[in-house]
């Protein structure tokens, strides 16, 4: 996670029935963070398995929503308008005959479920073409009027600079990136304090997680995603994130919950 860059995307409830570990997630680049509409623990399914399914909904089939696409001819899958049904009978009908060898490399067995998935969606989920307009500029939660100045003084004196390269205007560059620094840190800070205490005043998991997107809900380009323990604690650091991860998926070693 931490070498490419992935986020862990989850609602905070258990996954596990008629227990509190929360080990069932979904993780994305961050590139698609943005079109993400919806995560869902969908408790009220009925399934076999001891696993709760999770719903992630990716906003893929609406120009607004999708803004990977640079070129007006390029075609892009519209996931609104697939047949699940015939999605799956597909995906059992072309999974069924992936032939796996156990001595294959992870390369291998990546390739053909590529390929694999790769033709149920060019058999099953139709394309679309649109022209990609100009995207919005979208700036991160913690931004504020103060880093709004900051940033407009320092674009004035970048123009200032190019129409008269002396040293004079260089160094007022110089001056304004060190002041948007540390204004851009103060307002970080600031709101990072503003979440963990409203985040931190919710009993239970769910609320804490529902506390934390009424907080962000104004933007969508927010990079920090809490990963929310069994213990109701909240992990903002990635790399204990990642050891939180292995020890389950790697080493099996699920998490209790603790009695009270």
């Amino acid at each position: 996670m931490t070498k490419t860059s992935l986020i862990c995307v989850n609602d905070g409830q258990a996954t596990r029935r008629n227990c509190d570990s929360i080990i069932d997630l979904a993780l994305i680049s961050q590139n698609i963070y943005n079109i993400v509409e919806e995560c869902t623990t969908l408790t009220h399914e009925k399934v076999t398995s001891d696993h709760i399914c999770i719903m992630l909904d990716l906003n893929m089939g609406s120009k607004k929503g999708n803004s990977m696409t640079s070129n007006k001819d390029e075609e892009n899958w519209n996931i609104r308008k697939c047949n699940w049904e015939e999605w799956k009978e597909t995906t059992e009908e072309y999974f069924k005959d992936m032939l796996l060898k156990d001595d294959d490399s992870l390369e291998v067995w990546y390739e053909c479920f590529e390929s694999c998935m790769t033709a149920c969606m060019e058999q099953v989920i139709p394309k679309y073409k649109y022209h990609q307009n100009r995207p919005k500029v979208k700036h991160p939660v913690w931004w504020n009027e103060d880093v709004k100045l900051a940033k407009k003084e320092l674009n004035k004196t970048q123009r200032h600079f190019k129409e008269r390269s002396i040293p004079q205007n260089f160094n007022k560059i110089i001056d304004a990136e060190k002041n948007l620094e540390v204004i851009k840190d103060k307002a970080q800070n600031e709101w990072s304090t503003t979440l963990c205490d409203v985040i931190g005043s919710g009993k239970t998991p769910k609320e804490r997680w529902g506390a934390f997107k009424k907080l962000t809900k104004k933007t969508s380009d927010n990079k920090v995603l809490p990963f929310i323990k069994y213990d109701g604690n909240v992990i903002f650091d990635e790399k204990e994130k990642s050891k939180e991860l292995e020890k389950v998926f790697f080493w099996r070693k699920t998490p209790r919950p603790k009695k009270i």
